[in-house]
């Protein structure tokens, strides 16, 4: 029997500030990390050559269109209520850095000293992400890397490590949004998408819209999230004929 797939709400509750650095957090991606870890795969680096490589299959849909395809995963919304914030962090080395160090340093002068470190932040009462696949598996992945939904752990977001987006909670929810809404909100980009999926976008970037994200071989032209994005026609017939 198929798996049944049908549209997601994944929501992520915080406790402390979320850290945007202005790279989106795609659902798709947080779900490979998840799926590489079960099969025993070894992270991969920025030197590693990813061509030809053969992503495992993750638990949601990837609709191909004008031979491209791409993950029905919108990037993070905030959940409301929201606010920026400042936060304050030390910035220091971390000890497997020290080890690697060939002498003794001074960590009170100069680049090797602890600094408190003045940070960007939004404090808002969660992220969602908006998406098309199967529950039991999606849950099953996110516990991996989040901890039972009771008993969570871990942080979202840029400067993770210093504390910033701790999960308090998270749940798996199934929506009712058309496969277009993991693309889009209201006519602006939800996520980064193939060049080879628009018409025309307000304005674009230099990013990904595959994982892993942060690969410099993954980077390419995309719409910045949040622009007027128009779908070449051939997209939108593909997303419409996506039934659950």
């Amino acid at each position: 029997m198929a798996p049944h797939i049908g549209p997601l709400l994944v929501t992520v509750d915080l406790a402390s500030a979320w850290v945007d650095r202005g790279d989106p957090i795609h659902l798709d991606g947080l779900l490979m990390e998840a799926v590489c870890r079960r099969m025993g795969r070894g992270s991969v680096s920025r030197l590693d050559d990813l061509t030809g490589r053969q992503d495992p299959q993750i638990p949601v849909l990837c609709p191909t269109a004008l031979g491209v395809s791409c993950a029905l995963t919108s990037s993070a919304e905030v959940v409301v209520p929201a606010a920026p914030a400042m936060i304050y962090q030390v910035k220091r080395r971390d000890l497997e850095d020290w080890d690697r160090l060939d002498g003794p340093v001074n960590v009170a002068a100069g680049p090797m000293r602890d600094r408190l470190e003045r940070t960007s932040s939004t404090v808002a009462a969660g992220l969602r992400w908006y998406a098309w696949g199967n529950r039991g598996e999606v849950v099953d992945m996110l516990r991996m890397l989040w901890g039972p939904p009771s008993r969570p752990f871990g942080f979202v977001g840029s400067k993770r490590r210093a504390g910033a987006g701790e999960i308090i909670g998270w749940r798996v929810e199934e929506g009712s949004h058309p496969p277009e809404r993991c693309l889009l909100r209201d006519g602006l980009a939800a996520r980064h998408l193939p060049a080879a999926w628009v018409v025309s976008a307000a304005r674009w970037r230099q990013g990904a819209w595959t994982s892993p994200y942060w690969h410099p071989q993954r980077q390419e032209r995309v719409p910045w999230v949040g622009v007027q994005v128009d779908l070449r026609p051939e997209v939108h017939a593909v997303l419409t004929s996506i039934t659950c």
